[in-house]
């Protein structure tokens, strides 16, 4: 019945550490922390451990990187408050994170070949605007998760199918943060940026065209491609942490 405690990894261990020093109001919103050289020196362990947890941290919301300032513990509405325990699940076992990808196969694959079906000319600007700001995002090489999420909201919003928008509308925060997770391991391979692009050019093409069979395959091919390449060990981290 039972299983053997296994121990935790350090990252875990140093997130734990600094969330109970946020809890109990030693760190405050706003606070810097020191950085990652200093607080491995003072915890002893390596800096890949706190790059790991403050990289966990970040995406849960509750630090904030600062190009050449630092990292800082941010401000979290009550919607990332909600979302925490979610996004700490998919960073921390990788089996849900699947999961989460085989359910987009389902969910975004239909609402892609409704949207083909049913899509209005205001729906599809919409589609096409979030493609355009994904566009944008990948000239100014940054990560645009958000972008991403929201290309994704909007191809479900095209089905007018109101009970799977509320589906997509409840785990879009999820989104961001798994896409974030995501889009940081792909992108150690640089060539990566042009595939992911294209492959939402060609869902919105289908789309747009009125071909819902082509459009489900073109999602499928899509999050299929996401799973492979993040079941794989970026080579290296894609931000540089301030020091």
């Amino acid at each position: 019945m039972f299983q053997p405690i296994k121990r935790k990894k350090l990252y875990v261990e140093i997130m734990d550490q600094l969330q109970h020093l946020i809890n109990t109001g030693e760190l405050k919103p706003g606070d810097k922390l020191m950085s990652e050289r200093l607080l491995a020196e003072k915890l002893n362990v390596s800096r890949t451990s706190v790059r790991e947890a403050f990289s966990a941290l970040e995406l849960m919301g509750v630090l904030e990187s600062r190009p050449g300032e630092g990292t800082f513990i941010s401000t979290v509405s009550s919607a990332e408050e909600a979302v925490r325990p979610l996004a700490l699940m998919m960073i921390l076992e990788r089996d849900a994170a699947l999961e989460l990808l085989e359910l987009r196969r389902i969910l975004e694959g239909e609402s892609a070949y409704l949207a083909a079906e049913r899509a209005t000319e205001k729906q599809l600007k919409k589609v096409q605007d979030c493609l355009q700001a994904m566009e944008e995002d990948k000239k100014l090489g940054i990560i645009g998760e958000e972008a991403d999420a929201d290309f994704h909201v909007a191809l479900c919003e095209a089905t007018g199918n109101r009970v799977l928008v509320n589906i997509m509308n409840n785990v879009s925060d999820l989104l961001i943060y798994t896409m974030k997770k995501s889009r940081e391991s792909m992108f150690a391979k640089s060539e990566n940026r042009d595939k992911l692009q294209k492959q939402h050019r060609n869902i919105f093409q289908a789309v747009m065209n009125g071909e819902p069979e082509l459009a489900r395959k073109c999602m499928h091919e899509h999050i299929d491609f996401v799973q492979e390449e993040t079941s794989q060990p970026a080579e290296y981290s894609y931000e540089n942490k301030a020091e």
